[in-house]
């Protein structure tokens, strides 16, 4: 990045038009778009407001899930959280496993 600040952005300093193409070409050449398999949300969005339903009603007689108070949450509440929760660490799984094979 810095080789291309100073060869080729820093000389065109008057040349606002010419910067922004010269940019763009830089970031369609360098930047490449992450993407995802969709399977693992699919199966991380259904078999997590499961997953949710049976950790809140087992952690009632837990003891150390006990003091979360989990049965003081609302399902409506309780259960798109740990969906969203699951899909973003699927997420983030696989973004971690494409960054090491890179």
């Amino acid at each position: 990045m810095q080789k291309f600040y100073d060869e080729t952005w820093e000389p065109l300093k008057e040349n606002h038009d010419k910067k922004k193409e010269v940019l763009m070409k830089y970031l369609h050449v360098n930047v490449k778009e992450a993407t995802v398999d969709d399977s693992l949300f699919i199966m991380a969005g259904l078999a997590a407001p499961v997953a949710a339903i049976i950790v809140k009603k087992t952690g009632e007689s837990i003891a150390p899930v006990k003091k979360f108070r989990l049965d003081m949450v609302p399902n409506v509440l309780f259960v798109p959280l740990c969906t969203l929760a699951a899909i973003m660490g699927a997420t983030a799984v696989q973004m971690k496993g494409k960054a090491k094979s890179t």
